[in-house]
């Protein structure tokens, strides 16, 4: 990970790992805002052997932290049924969704609720669909720009008369439906629980793809404070080395927390162990050490072990905790989960304050400071208050001195102030088309160039975050239908292969850093949290100029909404130990390394 495990560890400098301190502080504003548990895993996360949706450990955990609501995945035992032949695919929460096309339908009765919340897929080819709720249809249009398959739709019914509704959904076209949320009283604060598991699943079934893009997409739009992870047993039964399983494991909370606008807490829970398989190659214990030993190394994430309060088999299930299969827990088995999860997440904590000190020592090395910078931009340099259009961003740093400017009025990116770590940054915008660009530099700058960036892409339609001149431009940001959800393209020259190629970026409206090292078929790409990512990019004869939040052919057709904090373009291929001190300096400046908080 590109936060070194020492560094994580290292209390004097203030980056601290106290046991699921997101969650605990933000569960104290659940009478204000939502406040979301996400459930990830196999059957024991699904669901399977609860019967009922209310019966799984999620909804039950969910209920006694004073939940007042269900969320029903139309898969698994959500209980909807299915008229006509809709399709199971491979998309969205749980990367299982099921496909609408003319004829096609679901229903269920959402028992007790007074409002609810259908999530759907959105972009090209996504049309209008129908809710009906009782007798009352409500048409549904999902937003069809850019790329298929975007998972973060949501709509929510009116107010209804509190009691059960019967609910269906059709459609005259095609749309690809995950579930519902049926609410009790409130719908915008209180605890909220969504269940992602399918059975089946191994740690490496979350490995990148497009699939898992999709699922962290609507993860981040949820902004969980909590996610639950409960994979493992099918790993057991099948042999996977324990050191794959925690690689595995690593990468996709990583995955996560770069998709979510809020850095969420991670609980690894060690759940029951599959009592049928009878000479595993591993044994189970391998798997939980593997558990303990990430909570131990990753800030706020903890770990779980309820294994010893299971029976090892059938003969010895004198509460009916496990289904005859000796793979599944039962009804009473969810209800015994519940109960260990449920304590756990409620377990008071008393910790000393560590609050920011002056002295308090940065890590890493300002990128700006690197040798070879060819130009870096950074918002707190410029002058003026919040709202004030940006006519002319100097450098602050580096060999080539040419400001980025805007010489339209409508078209001057604005300052705000209260960015991340407290510190401003400049909003450009697709509508009305806010966007900077240099002019030409004193002298082309050849490859390999690596390019810094903080930035912020709040909305779901994605764009460029940065590019050069026509023809000639390194570049990040998207292509509709090649992009899939949590990925963006980067590289020179080009916007498909052997130019550019799609990277994992997370998807996340929250504040990012990420680095491309544009040097042809060596490019890397890096995102703070994550081990970097090597892809092959084009190559030019020089990099001329730089633009910001438009494409290298410029013009509000093709602005971008993004919020930029700081910019380094560097004239040299930066090392991935000299990335990773200079977004442990960056991290440290904007508080994305979450410093200051309290000791465990």
């Amino acid at each position: 990970m590109s936060t070194p495990a020492e560094q994580e560890l290292d209390i004097a400098g203030g980056v601290l790992r106290p046991g699921l301190w997101e969650w605990r502080r933000r569960r104290m504003l659940a009478a204000d805002e939502p406040v979301r548990i996400v459930w990830i895993g196999s059957s024991t996360a699904g669901g399977e052997g609860a019967r009922t949706q209310e019966g799984t450990a999620a909804a039950l955990v969910g209920r006694a932290l004073g939940e007042a609501g269900t969320h029903y995945p139309v898969t698994g035992i959500g209980g909807w049924a299915m008229l006509g032949h809709p399709e199971v695919v491979f998309a969205d929460l749980a990367m299982r969704s099921v496909k609408l096309v003319a004829g096609d339908e679901i229903r269920r009765m959402l028992p007790d609720c007074d409002r609810i919340t259908v999530h759907f897929m959105q972009g090209v080819g996504a049309t209008e669909f129908t809710v009906w709720i009782d007798d009352s249809a409500y048409p549904v249009r999902p937003d069809v720009a850019g790329s298929s398959r975007r998972a973060d739709g949501s709509w929510v019914s009116p107010p209804l008369p509190r009691g059960d509704h019967a609910v269906r959904i059709n459609t005259r076209g095609a749309v690809i439906v995950n579930g519902a949320y049926a609410h009790r009283g409130t719908h915008d604060r209180g605890i909220e629980s969504y269940n992602a598991g399918r059975g089946g699943t191994r740690a490496s079934s979350y490995a990148r793809s497009p699939e898992l893009g999709q699922m962290c997409h609507r993860i981040g739009r949820l902004d969980p404070a909590l996610i639950v992870i409960v994979v493992g047993s099918n790993d057991y039964s099948v042999g996977v080395p324990p050191a794959d399983y925690r690689a595995q494991v690593v990468d996709l909370a990583a995955r996560l927390r770069t998709a979510c606008p809020r850095r969420p807490s991670i609980l690894l829970v060690q759940a029951a162990r599959r009592s049928d398989t009878q000479n595993p190659l591993y044994p189970w214990s391998a798997y939980r050490d593997q558990l303990r030993q990430i909570a131990e190394l990753v800030d706020d994430v903890d770990f779980l072990d309820v294994s010893p309060h299971w029976p090892i088999g059938l003969d010895a299930d004198g509460l009916g905790l496990l289904m005859p299969d000796r793979v599944h827990i039962g009804p009473a088995g969810h209800r015994w989960l519940a109960e260990l999860v449920s304590t756990a997440l409620s377990a008071s904590i008393t910790a000393a304050s560590a609050p920011v000190l002056p002295e308090e020592p940065m890590p890493g090395v300002d990128p700006a400071t690197l040798p070879d910078v060819i130009s870096a931009w950074r918002a707190s340099t410029v002058t003026g208050g919040a709202g004030t259009p940006i006519t002319r961003w100097a450098p602050h740093a580096g060999r080539e001195r040419a400001a980025l400017v805007q010489e339209s009025a409508a078209s001057r990116p604005l300052l705000r102030t209260n960015g991340p770590g407290r510190q401003p940054y400049v909003e450009c915008a697709r509508t009305p088309g806010r966007w900077l660009r240099t002019e030409d530099w004193t002298a082309d700058q050849p490859l390999p160039i690596t390019v810094l960036t903080v930035v912020r892409q709040p909305t779901d339609f994605l764009g460029n975050v940065y590019s050069g001149r026509a023809g000639r431009y390194v570049w990040l940001g998207h292509i509709t239908g090649q992009d899939a959800d949590g990925h963006q393209t980067t590289g020179a020259g080009g916007t498909s292969p052997p130019a550019a190629a799609p990277v994992w970026t997370g998807g996340s409206p929250g504040w990012q850093l990420m680095a491309q090292v544009h040097d042809g078929t060596a490019s890397r790409h890096h995102v703070y949290g994550l081990p970097p990512e090597a892809f092959v990019g084009g190559t030019i004869t020089g990099l001329p100029g730089f633009t910001l939040a438009n494409s290298s052919t410029g013009g509000s057709a093709h602005c971008h909404d993004v919020d930029v904090a700081e910019v380094v373009v560097i004239g040299r291929a930066l090392t991935t130990t000299e990335v990773e001190r200079a977004f442990a300096w960056l991290a440290r400046r904007y508080r994305l390394d979450h410093s200051g908080r309290s000791l465990s």
